[in-house]
């Protein structure tokens, strides 16, 4: 800092072409400090993980006998670290291939092309941690350079060809919400019902709301309605599923959602399969310990819903509080654009 801030001070001055006093050359220290060192903007967005920034090809046209690159980031602009398995990075449009129409001439970091005809590469976790607003750090980014050699076409033909960028990269959502219930007696003196507390939803593309009803009294079922959205541009799929180029119909919009109150798993909960709307109409799940503490729920555009009932004790104070916490597990696809001229001559 100090060494950037000297040399930017002696700029100054050579610049200006003239001798300074000290005062005059503090004062410039002073607004050097102020200013402080060239800062990275943080990107955070509360509906997103890992996303891609800044696609473009370094040309709009590129012509028989030369070559283009693609250029993007892949950036972890979500409230959460991205597990080990790390993100999954596809290219795809035009075939790719070494055999005819665009090729891969070079890659930075290394991408490999694919027998389908696209390339693939990986971003592990390390370099992609999430960010931190309030401390002003940014999450972690990794910058990709893919140069290609265009399709051959016949001279004078332009062609507009789109590729494609998808990600596909493990995530969690948590939310955390308190429900106050009141004791039979503090509700028969005060008329004071309990009811549902603040919810604390970490950033992206799966959001978690929890909704109770009013008049939660100890000693009874205490019915808790967990809504599923998918606000990201994407869709999520089991964690269990393999990331590929292309996931089946039957994988996609299906996530794993833990419910626990105080810590505690013994909760009777079903699954909607009607987009959320109704009170519940598929299998009943007991959660308890292990893999059943977690219910698969199918989002229909874009909502679900995990419909659950705890069963209180009888209170030994006027109020208690319960927390509950639930948590969504899924890989997420997401998938961004770009278009570039493919012209049939050769500058």
């Amino acid at each position: 800092m100090k060494r950037y801030l000297i040399s930017k001070a002696h700029d100054i001055i050579s610049y200006i072409g003239v001798k300074m006093d000290i005062k005059i050359f503090l004062m410039v220290m002073m607004l050097l400090l102020a200013s402080g060192c060239p800062q990275q903007s943080v990107d955070f967005s509360a509906n997103a993980g890992a996303v891609v920034q800044d696609l473009s090809f370094d040309m709009p046209k590129v012509y028989t006998g030369d070559t283009a690159t693609l250029m993007f980031d892949v950036v972890n602009a979500g409230g959460k670290e991205i597990p080990e398995d790390g993100v999954k990075v596809y290219v795809y449009g035009p075939k790719i291939s070494s055999s005819g129409g665009w090729g891969l001439k070079t890659s930075n970091p290394e991408a490999e092309t694919a027998e389908g005809g696209y390339v693939s590469a990986s971003v592990s976790s390390d370099v992609l941690p999430p960010p931190n607003p309030s401390l002003g750090t940014p999450g972690g980014r990794q910058s990709f350079d893919l140069e290609f050699s265009p399709a051959v076409v016949n001279k004078g033909i332009e062609v507009p060809t789109e590729f494609h960028v998808s990600l596909c990269y493990p995530y969690a959502t948590e939310v955390i919400s308190q429900i106050e219930v009141v004791s039979k007696n503090e509700l028969r003196a005060t008329k004071a019902a309990g009811s549902r507390k603040d919810s604390v939803n970490a950033g992206g593309p799966i959001h978690i709301s929890v909704e109770v009803e009013n008049n939660l009294v100890a000693g009874r079922k205490i019915p808790v309605i967990l809504r599923v959205t998918d606000v990201g541009n994407g869709y999520p799929i089991l964690r269990k599923t393999s990331c590929n180029i292309d996931t089946g119909t039957e994988d996609r919009h299906k996530i794993t959602l833990a419910v626990t109150v105080d810590g505690k798993t013994d909760i009777e909960c079903k699954y909607d399969t009607g987009a959320g709307e109704t009170g519940g109409n598929g299998a009943v799940i007991y959660i308890g310990t292990g893999e059943t503490s977690k219910g698969t729920v199918t989002l229909t555009r874009g909502k679900g819903a995990l419909f659950c009932l705890y069963d209180t004790p009888e209170a030994d104070a006027p109020r208690r509080t319960y927390m509950v916490r639930a948590t969504a597990e899924y890989k997420y696809y997401t998938t961004s654009t770009v278009t570039i001229t493919n012209v049939g001559s050769s500058l």
